[in-house]
């Protein structure tokens, strides 16, 4: 198992530096694409230079492209990143290699680490959320929790439409919790449940 994971990371690393050293010029410059089409170099520089006023923008990625410095070190730091959003995966699945083999051969995972573009790192965030959000539910310890706020939070300041997400979140939960109470009521429980009116029962 662990010599397999190491094998799936090493190739998903190798797949990621042959693009963006070798394909993704050869494909830029056929395709005319734009390597940083939201303008983050510009936002990284008034970054290092101390006059940052783009508060439009989330902050982590241009912040992130500033201590990167420049494209090629930014992407190739976003290969890393990469990576370890495979190892993330990993975790998330309980363990099982397979998940993180789909991450590493994901076509569009490598794609974008050509770019000068925060979804690579919106994902390690997304993905480390999930996992900490995963692990308080499970475990209900308070350092979690905190954990899992505090990367929702960085999640958010990388790409503030995720705010919504709490909202969405608050809804899983109250499901998860009433059909945990529902689970442990027995029979007295499943009679209430089916007296009061339920998604289930007006679609019966």
């Amino acid at each position: 198992m662990k010599r397999n994971l190491i094998l799936c990371l090493a190739v998903a690393l190798v797949l990621r530096v042959a693009f963006v050293v070798f394909i993704f010029p050869e494909a830029a410059s056929r395709w005319h694409l734009r390597e940083d089409g939201d303008r983050y170099e510009d936002i990284a520089q008034t970054i290092r230079d101390g006059h940052w006023t783009d508060v439009v923008i989330g902050p982590v990625y241009p912040l992130f492209v500033a201590v990167a410095g420049a494209p090629m070190r930014v992407k190739l730091a976003q290969v890393l990143v990469d990576v370890l959003t495979g190892l993330l995966v990993f975790h998330l699945a309980r363990g099982r290699v397979l998940a993180a083999w789909l991450w590493a051969l994901y076509p569009f995972a490598i794609w974008r680490v050509g770019f000068v573009n925060k979804e690579t790192v919106l994902t390690f965030l997304f993905v480390a959320y999930a996992c900490a959000q995963v692990a308080a539910l499970r475990n209900g310890k308070h350092w979690q929790w905190i954990a899992a706020g505090a990367l929702l939070g960085l999640v958010n300041l990388c790409k503030p439409t995720y705010l919504i997400w709490p909202l969405a979140l608050a809804w899983v939960c109250s499901r998860w919790c009433w059909s945990s109470r529902r689970g442990r009521g027995g029979t007295g429980g499943s009679v209430a449940a089916t007296s009061f009116p339920s998604p289930r029962n007006k679609a019966a």
